[in-house]
């Protein structure tokens, strides 16, 4: 069934997390709701192109992707968008209700890989090219239940790593400040079992900390009381069946459909952990929202100088947010390689396996897959996997920011599109610094507390030849025609 939306000039749909961002309180993610909105004014699309029609379905990364590369059945991107969140998507017969058969445009928490450039070109070539460009940052809140008195609200991140991977099965086996353990009730991991971008990211976090014991302890000011496994380890993936160590789902853990199905099992049932994306926590929910360092996942991704301590050995900073989020230029691998944090040209490929992520320079696209590789901008998952630290290369200095961090993208045609002015400006608004409320402009979706923050400019890319790109409106407007 058509959720109640007029048809739009432009659609496309996606990630779940940016939605708030580009659609305003209209991207409401209840237990039912609609999954298709317009953006309000206030909201980025709606600044960006005020007199023109929008729509946007959120059908998760993976949807989002699989649709507009017209994968896994997903030729038709006018098939309509499922009407509630209680209805699931279904390969091949939902769609993003857009105006035609190719979509205009798509959101996802996780990079394009191979695999999609491929399909792309095999289903959609008319258009040339896959394009795709980093647009926001946000954050993933690990969320728990529990009506007992006595609750954690912090885990440090070797208490974490033992969670998720079944090893502690019990909130007995954490203790308080003092040293008391908490409450005698049995864990039950809740995990998200459609293709998603917050499992990507999460599980981009969880392989990253929980390598190796020392990393975890180093970055846990409270001793873990058990340790972690070794020589197993979670992969990054966007499927978190597939994520945990050795891809055995515990015994102990439940799998449920989008974010929305995340909130509706963790908030029904005592004694659940999962995770889900912070911009969807801000109003009232009932779950806890745990802290994993003491930063704020809504407010606190960009570091800033004033570090105090706090009573249970977090170090923390005092924040005059910037509301940006910075991409390291460079970063160290976890095999020792220093590699640029962005690059253009490249995708993912498969995962290392020896580290269960991608490791290493990318690997290029044929001039098959990309005839315009600078019109393919790829942050690294191993630049953001964690936040910095407070002294470079010391994890014990503890984080300068809260570190369960998303990079949220935007995937359009290179050639065809149906208004090529309108849709540069579309998918260019994420650069276009007079839009911003600290500039004065008139988006406020992307601010104070909302769980996004726009990536600090510039964006310098390496590309294939070994030169610096900047990704800007101009960049955009080459790479949309």
């Amino acid at each position: 069934m058509l959720s109640p939306v007029a048809m739009a000039d432009i659609g496309g749909g996606g990630s779940t997390l940016p939605a708030k961002a580009y659609q305003g309180s209209s991207a409401v993610v209840p237990v039912s709701g609609p999954r298709l909105s317009t953006p309000l004014p206030g909201s980025l699309f709606y600044e960006a192109l005020p007199a023109v029609t929008q729509s946007y379905c959120q059908t998760g990364s993976g949807a989002g992707r699989s649709i507009m590369v017209g994968s896994s059945g997903n030729t038709d991107a006018s098939r309509s968008c499922p009407a509630s969140f209680s209805d699931d998507f279904f390969n091949g017969i939902s769609g993003f209700s857009a105006p035609s058969s190719d979509a205009d445009f798509a959101a996802s928490d996780a990079p394009a890989s191979l695999v999609d450039f491929d399909a792309f070109i095999r289903n959609k070539g008319v258009h040339e090219q896959l394009v795709q460009f980093p647009a926001l940052a946000g954050s993933i809140t690990v969320i728990a239940r529990s009506q007992t008195k006595g609750w954690p609200t912090h885990l440090t991140e070797a208490e974490l790593c033992n969670i998720f991977s079944g090893k502690i099965t019990n909130w007995n086996q954490l203790v308080d400040i003092n040293g008391r353990p908490f409450h005698d009730m049995p864990i039950t991991i809740v995990y998200r079992s459609d293709n998603s971008g917050t499992s990507f990211s999460f599980s981009n976090h969880l392989n990253k900390v929980c390598q190796d014991a020392s990393l975890a302890q180093k970055l846990s000011p409270v001793a873990s009381p058990l340790p972690f496994p070794s020589g197993s380890n979670f992969t990054v993936q966007s499927l978190f069946a597939n994520a945990f160590p050795g891809g055995v789902v515990p015994a102990h853990a439940l799998a449920a459909s989008g974010n929305a199905g995340m909130l509706a099992t963790v908030s029904a049932t005592d004694g659940t952990i999962g995770y889900a994306e912070t911009a969807y926590l801000r109003d009232p929910v009932p779950v806890t929202l745990i802290r994993i360092s003491p930063f704020d996942p809504a407010s606190e991704l960009d570091p800033t100088d004033g570090v105090v301590r706090s009573r249970r050995g977090w170090y923390i900073k005092s924040y005059t947010a910037s509301h940006q989020f910075q991409i390291p230029s460079t970063f160290t691998d976890v095999d020792g390689s220093v590699l640029s944090g962005t690059y253009t040209g490249r995708a993912l490929s498969a995962n290392d396996s020896r580290y269960g992520r991608p490791v290493g320079v990318p690997t290029a696209l044929t001039a098959t897959q990309a005839p315009h590789p600078n019109c393919v901008f790829l942050v690294h998952p191993g630049a953001y996997a964690t936040s910095a630290y407070n002294t470079a290369g010391s994890p014990s200095s503890g984080y300068k920011s809260y570190p369960i961090i998303a990079i949220s993208y935007l995937l359009g045609n290179f050639a065809l599109n149906g208004n090529a002015n309108d849709m540069a400006s579309l998918i260019g608004s994420p650069y276009n610094v007079a839009l911003r409320v600290g500039n004065g402009g008139p988006v406020t979706s992307i601010w104070d507390n909302t769980g996004y923050y726009y990536l600090t400019a510039p964006v310098v890319a390496a590309t294939l030849t070994g030169s610096a790109l900047t990704l800007n409106q101009a960049r955009v407007d080459a790479c949309v025609n």
